[in-house]
């Protein structure tokens, strides 16, 4: 061994060559490491994006047969509802209702209550006054709602069915996917405080306040309270919930949750908030939410996390709008 270590020493041209190599070979293993077992922020937020739209927008709730009709001398369109089934994420015998709103009326028609079974059978009929030149260029919008006998109505799901000159007088079956707010429906505001200390490796998520929440009692009243969870590569490393503020639709918490987030990983988090109407005896109803950080919602809040990695020790506050879940 002492013989090896003198021929080595001895021979300065064959260390170099040695530990070359070897910091060749370290190397190559790093990116082999990082490329394949962690993958970059793009990977992950491809990844969970696709996954979160096969599993909210291409989920069918149920199916609906309906008809069709329009007069000419009456200029009257009316539509035909016969029968709901394989309604999916409904309680068995649960109370159900359908809307029909037709965008070129301002009449919005409502069956009377069903009761949930594999198939419901409607058999009711609306009618709408449109005139010959709109007929064909509207849209009928059929909601499910479930009916609450104390709490809000819950709007469950919807289907989009294209008033054509093909679909008339013609039985034709439409899917119901998952209920999505319009554009008039606003779920209010929040407004939220993002402090990262890259020195400490702390992350500072505050809740300061929320405005104009919707009413989801029966009363007008809301009992809202905010959720903040924090993910890291997918995985949730904090999860906290503010007090809940009764009969409040302005409620102010001033609530603030840390979490320990190292600087290299700091641009894969995902800050979920969610706000909630607060039930005594059942599961909390979501009003809405918010997403920062990789898997933001929009550009206004990505835009709010990135200023938060580019000025570190400095709180940065901004209002966002909530949106519907």
């Amino acid at each position: 061994m002492v013989k090896v270590l003198a021929v080595l020493l001895n021979n300065t041209t064959l260390v170099i060559f040695i530990i070359s190599g070897i910091v060749a070979v370290t190397l190559g293993l790093i990116y082999i490491f990082t490329k394949t077992v962690l993958p970059n922020s793009d990977t992950f937020r491809q990844r969970y994006k696709s996954k979160s739209v096969v599993e909210k927008d291409v989920a069918v709730l149920g199916k609906m047969t309906y008809m069709l009709d329009y007069s000419y001398q009456t200029a009257r369109l009316s539509v035909n509802l016969f029968q709901l089934r394989n309604i999916v994420g409904v309680k068995e015998n649960a109370d159900i209702y359908l809307t029909v709103d037709l965008s070129t009326s301002k009449q919005i028609l409502k069956t009377a209550l069903l009761h949930k079974t594999e198939k419901v059978t409607i058999n009711q009929e609306f009618q709408f006054y449109v005139i010959l030149e709109d007929v064909f260029e509207s849209e009928l919008t059929v909601v499910l709602c479930l009916y609450k006998k104390i709490h809000r109505d819950i709007s469950f799901a919807q289907a989009r069915i294209k008033v054509l000159e093909d679909n008339i007088q013609q039985n034709r079956t439409c899917s119901f996917f998952k209920y999505r707010l319009k554009a008039s429906e606003n779920r209010g505001s929040i407004c939220l405080m993002l402090r990262y200390n890259a020195i400490t490796m702390n992350l500072a998520v505050a809740v300061i306040e929320c405005k104009g929440l919707p009413p989801m009692d029966w009363d007008g009243s809301t009992n809202p309270r905010v959720t903040v969870k924090i993910m890291l590569k997918g995985m949730v490393i904090l999860r906290k919930r503010t007090p809940v503020i009764r009969c409040n639709r302005n409620p102010y918490y001033n609530f603030t949750c840390r979490c320990t987030v190292l600087p290299k990983e700091a641009h894969l988090v995902t800050i979920v908030v969610k706000i909630k109407e607060y039930e005594m005896l059942q599961r909390d109803r979501l009003i809405g939410g918010v997403k920062l950080g990789m898997l933001s919602d929009n550009d206004m809040l990505e835009s709010h996390f990135q200023r938060m990695i580019e000025n570190p020790r400095k709180p940065i506050t901004e209002w966002h709008d909530i949106l519907p879940p």
